[in-house]
């Protein structure tokens, strides 16, 4: 079964020991490799799909590819964005949109798939944020997927997915039923994960 694994994310920032400005480019390059060749040549993994992921604070192709570690090491290019409270969803909206154009071209140049590998708005206050911000903002650009955070059992408030009666909730499902959207049981219907 294929695994999604998206190591040193958000290196384009540097609230991680591995960001720009904590770490050198070429240690990042030699971090990330070492990673790939020590989980797929010394222990066999070989399910595991690599995905860099960086911040969303993107300014242009070079910026982007700066710390990527060649196209043998990676599997999906991708990016985290948040849209934060007093942004609003022009901004949000705006941003992810320009940096999925930055994102998918690399795809395309390198032979990755290209996702939103992180993506939300912490308790999600907007009662149409799935269809006025979110979806406008990915509709136009061809990726494998979008990924919303976490709903923490233990913090209050810190959720990136509706839930019954939430604000948002009615949204959600218009966002959920749109004929260009997959969930689970979409493609679980389509066989994808079928092996011949």
């Amino acid at each position: 079964m294929p695994v999604i694994f998206r190591p040193w994310h958000e290196h384009t920032g540097s609230w991680f020991w591995w960001g720009q400005k904590l770490c050198t480019t070429e240690d990042f390059v030699a971090l990330w490799r070492f990673t790939f060749d020590y989980l797929c040549g010394e222990k066999n993994l070989h399910n595991l799909l690599f995905a860099y992921s960086s911040g969303g604070d993107i300014e242009n192709m070079e910026q982007y590819l700066e710390r990527y570690p060649g196209d043998d090491y990676v599997d999906i290019v991708g990016f985290d964005y948040y849209q934060m409270p007093d942004a609003g969803n022009q901004s949000f909206t705006r941003n992810v949109n320009r940096v999925l154009g930055i994102v998918t071209e690399a795809a395309k140049q390198h032979g990755k798939l290209a996702a939103l590998t992180e993506a939300g708005y912490e308790g999600i206050p907007d009662s149409t944020w799935w269809t006025e911000a979110f979806w406008p903002a990915i509709r136009d650009h061809r990726i494998s997927y979008a990924l919303v955070w976490r709903n923490a059992h233990n913090k209050p408030g810190h959720f990136y997915a509706p839930y019954p009666g939430h604000v948002s909730e009615q949204d959600f499902i218009a966002f959920y039923n749109l004929p260009e959207t997959l969930f689970q049981s979409d493609v679980a219907e389509l066989g994808i994960y079928k092996q011949e």
